[in-house]
C-alpha cells in the first residue's frame, strides 16, 4: 500500500512514554561492554515486541526487489510474537520503486520529493511511529538501504544484542562482487578496516539498528543528504550502551554514483581513481563517512 506522509503523532505520544522511563532511570551499569560515555542510560531491557525497517529509496526499481525479499526472509526466523513493519520512503522516484515495494506484504510505500536520505529516513520512521501502540522501549528500529540484501539472521542478530544490553547496534558492509571494476573488491578488503576482536569505526546506514525509545531520545534523523547516519549513532552512543560489531554485515551495492553527493559511493570511487599510491591512514573509508 502507500501513503503520504502526514504528521508525526506517534512521535508525540512516544515521547510522551520516554518522558516517564528517562526520569526513573538507574545510572548505567559500569560492567556493562559498551563504548565509554558520561551520560549512558541502563537498558530497560524490556522483550522486543515490534520492529520497524525504514529503507530510504530514490529511483532504485532493480534493487528494491531483492532487498525486500531478503528482509522478509529474515523476519522469519523471528518468533511468532515480533511483529515487522517495513517502511519504504520512495523519494522523488520516477521509476518502478514504489510500485514494485507496494507488491510485498507487510511494506508500506511512503511517497516523498525531498531529494535527502536524512528526511526520507525520518519521514518513514516517523510515519511508523504515528500508528505505534506499544511502549517505545518494546520496539526496535532497523534500518538498510534499497541497494542492499541482507543475510537471513540479520534481524536476529541485531535483537540478540539488545537483548545483551546494547540500545544500538552498527555492522559492516561487503561489497556485491559484481562491480565494473575487477580490482574494486580487492582494493575494498585491504583498506575496509576491521578490529582483530570484531570490533570497527564504521557507520552504515545501509546495517544500524536502534531501540526506539534511543532513538527518540537522542532527537531521531536529521534531514542530512550525507552523514546521516554518523550523526544520529554519535548522538545515541553519547548517551546509550551501544555496540559496533563486524559479524553483522550486509551486502550493498558497489556502484561508483550513489544518491547521497558524499556517501558510499564516492567513497568506492575514491578508491578506484586513488588505489595506485594511496596508503591506508590517508583513505577516505578511514574517515567519517566509512
Amino acid at each position: 500500500m502507500s501513503a503520504d506522509h502526514g504528521p508525526s503523532v506517534g512521535v508525540l505520544r512516544a515521547m510522551s512514554n520516554l518522558a516517564a522511563l528517562s526520569q526513573s532511570a538507574p545510572p548505567m551499569d559500569p560492567h556493562l561492554n559498551a563504548v565509554p560515555g558520561d551520560a549512558r542510560r541502563l537498558p530497560v531491557r524490556a522483550r522486543i515486541s515490534k520492529i520497524v525497517v525504514v529503507i530510504p529509496a530514490c529511483n532504485e526499481q532493480a534493487t528494491i526487489s531483492p532487498c525486500l525479499a531478503s528482509i522478509a526472509e529474515s523476519a522469519t526466523a523471528l518468533p511468532p510474537r515480533i511483529d515487522v513493519d517495513i517502511v519504504v520512503v520512495a523519494d522523488s522516484c520516477t521509476d518502478d520503486t514504489a510500485r514494485l515495494a507496494s507488491e510485498f506484504e507487510a511494506v508500506t510505500v511512503v511517497e516523498a520529493r525531498v531529494r535527502c536520505a536524512g528526511h526520507a529516513r525520518r519521514l518513514g520512521t516517523e510515519f511508523a511511529l504515528s500508528n505505534l501502540v506499544v511502549a517505545p522501549e518494546s520496539v526496535w528500529l532497523a534500518c538498510t538501504d534499497a541497494d542492499t540484501v541482507v543475510p537471513a539472521d540479520w534481524l536476529t542478530r541485531q535483537l540478540a544484542h539488545e537483548a545483551s544490553g546494547f540500545c544500538g547496534v552498527t555492522g559492516i558492509v561487503k561489497i556485491d562482487p559484481t562491480t565494473s571494476h575487477p580490482d574494486l573488491g580487492k582494493w575494498f578488503r585491504e583498506y575496509y578496516q576491521v578490529g582483530d576482536d570484531g570490533t570497527h569505526r564504521h557507520v552504515h546506514g545501509a546495517n544500524i539498528g536502534f531501540r526506539c525509545d534511543a532513538y527518540l531520545d537522542a532527537g531521531g534523523w536529521k534531514p542530512l543528504r550525507t552523514g546521516e547516519d554518523h550523526d544520529l549513532w554519535n548522538r545515541i552512543s553519547s548517551r546509550w550502551p551501544t555496540r559496533s560489531n563486524a559479524s553483522l554485515t550486509v551486502r550493498t551495492s558497489a556502484r561508483l554514483s550513489g544518491r547521497a553527493p558524499a556517501g558510499f559511493a564516492r567513497d568506492l570511487d575514491r578508491l578506484v581513481a586513488r588505489s595506485g599510491n594511496l596508503h591506508v591512514a590517508n583513505h577516505p573509508l578511514q574517515g567519517a563517512r566509512s
